[in-house]
């Protein structure tokens, strides 16, 4: 990029980036440069312009987060869904084995309960008494 000679040194520099780049993406940044000079107006010819391809590198962990956060990608929402339902699953394993903790002891309840009374108890049919076959006898006469 070559721009003729000046008698001012200033520059405006503008450079272009778009705003929902994402760590390690690649993208097009379009540098602007033209003299800066409040006294007078520059005609377009003066404005140097240059396109770059450049790879986007966020270092720092919070603005990478923050950056993923405001601009997902596929492979974040997959993260985000996998994380949900473990975070499903574990509530539903924990609730599991409260309920089988339950019911264990309550078997086990029971269990030492049918130890503790062994003997069972079993109700004697009553029985029926036939009454004498020779008191019928004596009432019934023949004739």
């Amino acid at each position: 990029m070559e721009i003729g000679p000046f008698e001012e040194v200033t520059f405006r520099i503008r450079v272009s980036a778009p705003s929902d780049a994402n760590n390690g993406d690649r993208v097009p940044v379009v540098v602007k440069a033209s003299p800066f000079a409040t006294d007078q107006a520059w005609p377009e010819e003066f404005t140097a312009e240059l396109s770059l391809v450049m790879v986007v590198d966020i270092s720092s962990i919070i603005d990478l987060l923050v950056n993923e956060v405001t601009h997902p990608r596929g492979s974040t929402w997959i993260v985000l869904g996998v994380a949900v339902l473990l975070v499903f699953a574990g509530f539903q394993s924990r609730l599991s084995r409260q309920r089988v903790a339950a019911q264990m002891a309550l078997l086990d309840a029971l269990s030492n309960e049918m130890q503790a009374e062994p003997s069972i108890e079993v109700e004697s049919t009553p029985t029926i008494e036939t009454p004498d076959e020779d008191a019928f006898d004596d009432d019934i006469e023949l004739v």
